[in-house]
């Protein structure tokens, strides 16, 4: 099980998504790495392509390891 849920992450990502400040600022907001955000958005689009559009549960699941 990793140390994030796949609820923070999502919340983070979406956080970011909405405008809601920067990599650091956003990461600085949920007490995390700048870089470790940036791996979560980039992963999230990843899926997002490979998925047209849908965004499941399988094209999620790396979120919670």
């Amino acid at each position: 099980m990793g140390k994030y849920t796949l609820e923070f992450k999502l919340t983070a990502i979406k956080a970011y998504k909405t405008n809601s400040g920067g990599y650091k600022a956003i990461a600085h907001r949920f007490g995390i790495d700048h870089r470790t955000l940036r791996q979560w958005i980039a992963t999230y689009r990843t899926c997002r392509q490979k998925w047209r559009g849908r965004y499941t549960v399988l094209s999620l699941a790396w979120l919670s390891l």
